[in-house]
């Protein structure tokens, strides 16, 4: 695999790209990940009374909590591309295009803040060059031609997750696109047709812990499905597939995310957000690993 970022030309276009640098990749994550943990560090300090989390003093920085909550959902998906990337070829550059444009958004979200943040822009310097090189222009355009060409990078999902995918994206084919333009040009509500189809294949239960009658039972596999099911249901329209999903799933997950965070200890874990403009909400969609006593 190459593991150099020296520009090569293109045969098909005669443009002079770079080509995948996945050693580079994890190298400029690890420092994106490490501004994203001090900035967690910083926040916590902030937010804490008597040891713990204080809602109301995180809710005086709620800019800088959506802010890292997004960016760290970036770096931490950006390390898994990474490891996606290590099958080559297409994957390599999907990985490393991913990567660049998830430490370009967490620089646009510091610069300016850095007060706020407890860290400095110039702490990604050292990722610098990766990103030049892998967010260019003709690298992306490169990467674009290939996928329009040959289609997206293969998931490599295990079996049960290749039937949530199926049962989705048949649902999604069957349900939602035949509807999607109709509500999208009239701004009609989603058809009940959607919602009972949705809550009949367990669509709003995926993400919902077992105690509370839900599927998941822990762990990285409820993720992972969560997000496999919203990205079929999106591909069929993201405003009836994906909206749908969550009209209905909406009041459980934030009954259960209030639970869990309203009264934590000063320890964050990758937990998963809900969107939304209520306070509490953005309280809770922190994303990143905070121990008490600053270190993580």
């Amino acid at each position: 695999m190459p593991t150099s970022s020296a520009g090569v030309s293109n045969p098909e276009n005669g443009r002079t790209v770079n080509t995948p640098d996945l050693n580079a990749a994890a190298e400029a994550v690890a420092v994106a990940r490490e501004v994203c943990r001090k900035a967690a560090v910083h926040l916590a300090e902030l937010s804490s009374e008597d040891g713990r989390i204080s809602v109301a003093k995180l809710d005086r920085h709620q800019l800088l909590a959506y802010d890292l909550a997004h960016a760290t959902a970036g770096i931490e998906g950006a390390a898994v591309m990474c490891e996606y990337g290590e099958h080559g070829g297409l994957q390599a550059r999907l990985a490393c295009l991913f990567a660049a444009e998830a430490i370009a958004d967490l620089v646009a979200r510091l610069v300016g803040r850095e007060g706020e943040w407890g860290v400095s822009a110039m702490d990604l310097a050292p990722a610098g060059e990766f990103v030049n090189a892998h967010r260019h222009p003709a690298f992306a355009e490169d990467v674009a031609e290939e996928v329009a060409s040959h289609g997206g990078g293969p998931a490599h999902l295990a079996e049960e997750f290749e039937l949530v995918r199926d049962t989705f994206h048949r649902f999604a084919a069957d349900k939602v696109r035949p509807v999607a333009e109709e509500v999208h040009r009239h701004n009609g509500d989603i058809p009940e047709e959607v919602i009972g189809g949705l809550a009949e294949i367990g669509g709003f239960g995926l993400s919902v812990p077992e105690e509370y009658g839900g599927f998941a039972a822990g762990g990285e596999s409820d993720y992972l499905g969560m997000v496999i099911a919203t990205e079929e249901l999106s591909w069929g329209s993201l405003g009836v597939g994906g909206y749908g999903s969550y009209t209905g799933s909406r009041s459980t997950c934030y009954r259960i995310t209030v639970m869990q965070y309203e009264d934590f200890p000063l320890e964050f874990s990758h937990s998963r957000s809900i969107s939304g403009t209520n306070r509490t909400q953005v309280a809770s969609t922190l994303m990143c690993s905070v121990i008490s006593g600053g270190t993580a």
